[in-house]
């Protein structure tokens, strides 16, 4: 055909389970919160897009995106069966590509980059905070009820309040977690990117590619460009 039809979005926000809700004026003066995109309907949206035999692509604004490990999973698989249609993906990065984010556009077609951004690819890290020195300042004393054997506890969700560092179990924990997360993350980006999982885990071992250029070399983004 002559023409072809695209749907130009914006990717960026907070994704949530239930239906937003606008707030009053007063809660916006008092207590302003961003208003978060439903995650269902937004699926919906791109899957009667892939359906819909007069649209040929998506022009995608990346931005911020906001959200669970579970939700970017799903806005993955939403634009991977998307471009698995048939369909043609752009991205458009003005403010660059996060690290998270760059999993969710990960099979675009092309991808470009403003000239003074870049590609934060840098894997996975979990970072815990613990209470327990405040708490100690201010003479609090924390009871936690929990299942122990010979001393050990697997049961590590009240860590931060009872230790001052990670225990040997909580880090076993939060390690498997990381692994596993890890394991998903470069999987879909070498799906998405047409790699192996191998070449996945050495471009992302040699982030992050905060110069443009850079990630172009990488074959993590195709050009430079502006808005215009």
């Amino acid at each position: 055909k002559d023409t072809q039809k695209f749907i130009r979005m914006k990717l960026s926000g907070v994704f949530i389970e239930e239906k937003p809700v606008d707030q009053s004026w007063i809660e916006k003066i008092l207590d302003p919160i961003e208003n978060g995109i439903q995650l269902r309907t937004w699926i919906e949206e791109i899957d009667s897009y892939a359906k819909d035999p007069e649209i040929d692509g998506l022009i995608i604004d990346i931005g911020q995106v906001h959200g669970s490990w579970a939700h970017f999973g799903e806005i993955y698989s939403a634009l991977k069966d998307f471009k698995d249609a048939g369909n043609t993906i752009y991205v458009y990065a003005d403010q660059g590509i996060s690290n998270r984010d760059y999993l969710l556009v990960s099979m675009a077609d092309e991808i470009y980059l403003n000239e003074y951004t870049g590609i934060d690819l840098k894997g996975i890290r979990m970072k815990v905070p613990f209470f327990r020195g405040l708490l100690d300042t201010l003479l609090i004393v924390p009871e936690v009820f929990r299942v122990e054997h010979e001393g050990k506890s697997y049961k590590t969700a009240a860590d931060p309040l009872i230790n001052r560092k990670m225990s040997d179990e909580m880090r076993e924990n939060y390690s498997e977690i990381s692994d596993d997360l890890y394991k998903l993350f470069v999987k879909n980006i070498s799906t998405g990117r047409e790699w192996d999982e191998n070449h996945t885990q050495d471009i992302i071992d040699n982030g992050p590619y905060m110069v443009p250029e850079d990630a172009i070399a990488a074959g993590l983004a195709d050009s430079i460009m502006y808005p215009d």
